[in-house]
């Protein structure tokens, strides 16, 4: 998450802890649960810029890997075999590199979704409070 979103997201974090430890008014769960819809539309944001970073990754690995396997037929008079070829690939730093990199971006992107789903509880339950429903 970048800076913003991470301020926003540990100032309602907060929000929503304080409401559970110390209780919360009608008038503060309406501007709680106003508050979860704003950040889940920041997150839903966020969500799209990190989703289409993780499939641009996930493409770069595959470009890596063909690029390497490419490169070690080369070095061969005769093309080894599939096994050794994908321990070569496998084994390149070049691939693990890109291949780390796309398990951040995808572990985030699944982060980002997590929290979609919690601000959007937590907008349920802030809406159920103003609303006088208490179930």
């Amino acid at each position: 998450m970048d800076n913003k979103v991470s301020k926003i997201f540990e100032e309602l974090k907060t929000s929503i802890d304080a409401a559970y430890t110390q209780g919360v008014s009608v008038q503060e769960a309406e501007r709680l649960a106003a508050r979860c819809l704003s950040m889940r539309l920041t997150l839903a944001d966020e969500l799209r810029v990190t989703d289409l970073d993780a499939r641009m990754k996930r493409h770069g690995v595959k470009a890596v890997k063909a690029a390497v396997y490419t490169q070690e037929v080369a070095k061969h008079e005769k093309k080894p075999s599939e096994g050794f070829l994908e321990n070569a690939v496998n084994l390149d730093k070049m691939v693990a590199d890109e291949e780390s990199a796309y398990a951040q971006a995808d572990t985030t992107k699944d982060q980002l979704a997590n929290y979609l789903d919690i601000f959007k509880d937590a907008h349920i339950y802030f809406r159920g409070i103003a609303k006088g429903n208490y179930e």
